[in-house]
Order: structure tokens, then C-alpha cells, then sequence
């Protein structure tokens, strides 16, 4: 897994365009929390990727919350098994917006026969940040960019590919 997620990361310039491009709104971003607790985290479907929004969630509160079950339940083919979930302190929160949602329309020949991008696959990219619970925002903490590879399943969305990135300043 962590090679898929090494040349996805390679990538990223490359999915942007497979993609179609990023795509921005000069409206200010709308951040959405994650914590231990779902009454105090955003998302209400947490556990039911029916989105490729929610797959994304449940993947990151499985991180969060230290809940491999939820890893289980948003990646493709049960990999999550794979993953070593470290601590995550129930006193901080997790904040992020979605900067880009895009279905994939075209896969380069070159990369038709690799598992991880297919066309109509949808395109899921986030900045998080952390901090504290007790603060009401964290704004001013410092950001990481992600992006998520979703695809459509047996009726629910799970994650195929994901990494880490740097946005461009």
C-alpha cells in the first residue's frame, strides 16, 4: 500500500489533469470538523460511505478515532488491515474543507492496467488541519493537502488510492 500511495503521490500533477483541472470558487472555504464523537463532528455518515464524501470521512475517522472498523468499511478490497493506526488524542479535533471533487473521464493507456485509478472513479481533495478541541476554530494551524481516489461498489463508495500533497503556493 504504501508504494501505491508513493506513486500516486509521484502523480498528483498528472491525476489534476486526468481529472480535468482543479476547480475553485472564490468563496470562502467551509470547514467541517472531525472529532472522537459524532455529535460533535460534521459528517453524519460516518460508518455509511454512500458518498464518495462519506467514504473519505469514514477513512479519516477510522485515523482519528483509532476505529480500524472504519478503515474496513471505506477501502477498497479489506487492505485496511494493512494499516497501523497510531494514537489520536480525544482532546483535539481535526478541521477540513474540500478544495476539489472531480469524476475521472480519461485514463492515460499507460495507466489503464494499474488498480488504483479507473474512469469514473471520482476525485476527492482536502486541506486539514489540527488542533485543541476547547478552541472554537484552528485557524492559523498549520495545513496538509490529501487526496482520496473514490470509486463506486456494490452500492457504496470506498477509497482506492490516496497521498499526501503540497499545494502549490
Amino acid at each position: 500500500m504504501i508504494a501505491i500511495a508513493a506513486l500516486v503521490g509521484a502523480l498528483v500533477p498528472f491525476a489534476a489533469g486526468v481529472a480535468g483541472g482543479p476547480s475553485h470558487s472564490n468563496k470562502a472555504p467551509r470547514w467541517r470538523t472531525l472529532t472522537f464523537s459524532d455529535e460533535t463532528t460534521t459528517s453524519k455518515c460516518i460508518g455509511k460511505p454512500k458518498t464518495p464524501i462519506c467514504a473519505v470521512e469514514t477513512f479519516r475517522a477510522c485515523f482519528k478515532r483509532s476505529q480500524i472498523e472504519l478503515c474496513r468499511k471505506a477501502f477498497l478490497n479489506g487492505e485496511s488491515e494493512k494499516f497501523h493506526l497510531g494514537y489520536s488524542s480525544p482532546e483535539s479535533k481535526s478541521e477540513y474543507t474540500i478544495i476539489k471533487y472531480q469524476t475521472i473521464r480519461h485514463v492515460p493507456a499507460n495507466l489503464r492496467d494499474v488498480t488504483w485509478i479507473k474512469r469514473g472513479d471520482v476525485r476527492v481533495d482536502i486541506t486539514a488541519r489540527s488542533c485543541r478541541l476547547t478552541r472554537d476554530t484552528c485557524a492559523g494551524e498549520p495545513t496538509q493537502s490529501f487526496y482520496y481516489l473514490t470509486r463506486h461498489v456494490g452500492g457504496r463508495w470506498l477509497i482506492s488510492g490516496y497521498s499526501a500533497y503540497d499545494q502549490p503556493e
